[in-house]
């Protein structure tokens, strides 16, 4: 992400829930989420995550994102 001067960031806090059931798959999606520009796994305890994204455009979605779908088709 690259900071323009005068432009405004909108930080959030996004909460969800995932289907993912092993460690090991919520392990590999809070990973990915903050290898993602401008978003970062704030917590993930059970099955309740807690994401911070730096403007509210980069978060949505994100409770429904991709990266669920392939990681449950690990099968880890």
């Amino acid at each position: 992400m690259v900071y323009t001067k005068g432009s405004e960031t909108r930080p959030v806090l996004v909460y969800f829930h995932t289907g993912l059931k092993s460690d090991k798959e919520k392990t590999i999606l809070a990973n990915s989420i903050t290898l993602t520009a401008g978003t970062i796994t704030v917590q993930a305890e059970d099955d309740l995550f807690c994401v911070h994204a730096l403007d509210r455009p980069l978060a949505d979605g994100i409770e429904n994102c991709e990266f669920e779908r392939r990681i449950s088709k690990l099968r880890l």
